[in-house]
């Protein structure tokens, strides 16, 4: 599905967005009763941080990826799939994704995860897992339509601003190749 918005960009995070994404950041967490694990006043990554930790998370490309979305010159939401390291988790990578309060509902969060699939698909992942807000129907919607499906619910999982907020975890599992197919018990 094509955004509503014409100009929107999405490509991997480079160290000169540091800056915009620590702006970004703190519209996201100034946001009161936000449904991202940090609340206003949390974020405190500085600039010089801010670049270390994209550049780290650009050193090896293939443990995961970190994208922008723009528009114009303004950072309207931000995705990345953190990979298992090791082989025994290689397989899997757990999904982050937000977007700006103001750029909400035209079809960025869409755009997001269709990049973001086609990266899992292109990296033969098979299992893709995430985390979300009970209260987060949009997103919780949002990841249903791309076939991630609840695995659990964790009551009392964060206490934010004061009221308790459950978490899902949900995934997404693509078969094996008929070689890895073997489960072990």
């Amino acid at each position: 599905m094509p955004t509503q918005v014409s100009d929107l960009r999405i490509c991997p995070a480079v160290p000169e967005d540091a800056e915009a994404l620590t702006a970004y950041m703190h519209r996201l967490t100034g946001e009161p009763h936000n449904n991202i694990v940090l609340d206003p006043g949390q974020w405190s990554r500085t600039l010089e941080e801010e670049r270390a930790y994209i550049a780290r998370n650009n050193a090896n490309p293939d443990n995961g990826i970190f994208v922008v979305a723009t528009i114009g010159n303004t950072i309207a939401g931000v995705a990345g799939w953190d990979r298992g390291s090791k082989p025994t988790k290689r397989h899997a990578a757990s999904l982050w994704l937000s977007v700006d309060a103001a750029w909400r509902r035209q079809g960025i969060a869409t755009a997001l995860m269709h990049y973001m699939m086609a990266w899992a698909r292109q990296h033969a992942l098979v299992r893709l897992e995430l985390k979300v807000f009970v209260r987060n129907i949009a997103a919780i919607h949002l990841y249903q339509k791309f076939g991630f499906r609840e695995e659990g619910r964790h009551p009392y999982a964060f206490r934010k601003q004061g009221i308790w907020v459950d978490e899902l975890t949900m995934a997404l599992v693509f078969p094996p190749p008929s070689s890895l197919d073997a489960k072990g018990g």
